[in-house]
């Protein structure tokens, strides 16, 4: 794993650390992302044993919704279309690739996957607060309410 600090969309982003995970085929993306959180999978599409576009199946296959960014020397609107509508890619790109909208790109997942996984967070606390308030006694809710309010200290 490598890191480095990267400026995201200047002056909107302060610099962050973005940690990097570099895999030479789309088998060996597959491995690693069962190690790692990934915000957001940077992939071309022509790689040997498995291409980018069955990584993006198989992704699609075990539900993971991280961002994928799908990058190709080899472009056309028919590839575009199957990566992004029918696999669920959240961009692709021709090379060669413009820095500035790779960086855009980059933010855009980052904070997709970050409003995402805290949304699921909020619901879960939300799901166990409706949870440990419908569990408590009604009794303990009534005495909650009627007694008395002790003044500050």
């Amino acid at each position: 794993m490598t890191s480095a600090s990267v400026p995201l969309w200047p002056p909107c982003s302060p610099m962050i650390t973005i940690e990097t995970q570099v895999a030479a085929d789309g088998q060996e993306a597959l491995e690693r992302l069962t190690a790692v959180n990934a915000d957001v999978i940077v992939s071309d599409l022509v790689m040997p044993r498995m291409d980018g576009f069955e990584l993006l199946r198989q992704l699609k296959e075990h539900g993971d919704l991280t961002p994928a960014i799908v990058l190709t020397g080899f472009g056309s609107m028919e590839k575009a279309l199957t990566a992004v509508h029918d696999l669920k890619a959240f961009w692709y790109l021709e090379k060669p690739v413009d820095r500035r909208a790779f960086k855009i790109l980059l933010e855009l997942a980052i904070r997709h996957t970050r409003s995402r996984k805290k949304r699921f967070t909020l619901s879960l606390t939300k799901r166990h607060a409706t949870r440990a308030s419908k569990s408590r006694p009604p009794v303990m809710a009534t005495l909650g309410h009627a007694l008395p309010r002790l003044p500050p200290v």
